[in-house]
């Protein structure tokens, strides 16, 4: 075998990215046969209805283990309808991380949670335990518990803003409550507003069965839910002062660019 020097000549050359990576990374790819994988051509198709993406099931393992569990919990599983509670796992997206939160059943009687991840099925969070040196302060228990809550009935869910603080007797952090305990749409109201996704705001008038807000655009069905919430009418106008409009992109229409064909060019050959 010859051996092959570089010289200073060879680096002149204008080498294409695209073809110095199909040089390298096709060499060195197997094939399905090689493999040993029978689906034809898994490696060279990037969507497959035969297989499952990885995060895909992952996805779907967490819907199907949150249905099982509201299935475990309910008065009468023999009429539970997996459709119907699946059309109220939106309301998990309204938490957002760092609140406070109780929850109205009997499991989770006398109980606080801290909410970490909200959504898409659920609300993953960690159970707090109060303490008695803060004012409404909490902190993690000595074995912390981590759940996911599915979560079905606004009505009955208390959130509440919290801070950090250290507790230096035990040596831990811990969380104070700032402010009071208010519902899930109060919160949305003077919170989050300006941060919540116009579907999930959709999603929510529908739940309180604000009428009309169906044909207005997400500026104007934030405007409708702060009225619906009786806002202070100076609040409504700081708040739509900071939501720009939309912009509506005109439509094209070919007949009128085409002009009847009186516009096109004409070509004159001499």
């Amino acid at each position: 075998m010859e051996t092959v020097l570089p010289q200073a000549h060879d680096w002149s050359f204008s080498l294409n990215g695209k073809t110095l990576k199909r040089s390298v990374f096709d060499s060195g790819r197997l094939t399905d046969c090689q493999l040993g994988v029978s689906t034809s051509g898994l490696t060279r198709k990037k969507a497959n209805v035969n297989l499952t993406k990885p995060h895909v099931f992952a996805y779907r393992l967490h819907l199907l283990e949150i249905l099982h569990e509201l299935w475990r919990h309910c008065d009468e599983p023999g009429n539970f309808s997996a459709e119907v509670m699946y059309r109220k796992l939106w309301m998990s997206c309204l938490f957002e991380t760092g609140l406070l939160m109780m929850i109205d059943l009997p499991r989770f009687a006398n109980k606080t949670f801290l909410v970490l991840v909200p959504g898409p099925f659920s609300v993953a969070c960690v159970e707090v335990d109060a303490i008695l040196e803060v004012e409404n302060g909490c902190t993690l228990l000595d074995d912390p518990t981590f759940i996911r809550i599915p979560i079905t009935d606004l009505q009955r869910v208390k959130v509440g803003k919290c801070t950090p603080i250290v507790l230096k007797d035990v040596k831990r952090m811990g969380w104070k409550l700032f402010g009071e305990w208010m519902s899930i749409q109060s919160y949305v109201a003077f919170e989050s507003i300006l941060r919540i996704s116009a579907k999930i705001l959709s999603s929510l008038c529908s739940e309180l069965k604000i009428r009309g807000h169906s044909k207005l655009d997400h500026k104007r069905k934030v405007e409708l839910y702060l009225k619906h919430m009786e806002c202070d009418q100076e609040y409504i106008d700081a708040i739509m002062a900071q939501i720009p409009e939309k912009e509506v992109k005109p439509r094209k229409n070919p007949e009128q660019e085409d002009g009847d064909g009186n516009n096109e060019e004409e070509t004159v050959f001499v």
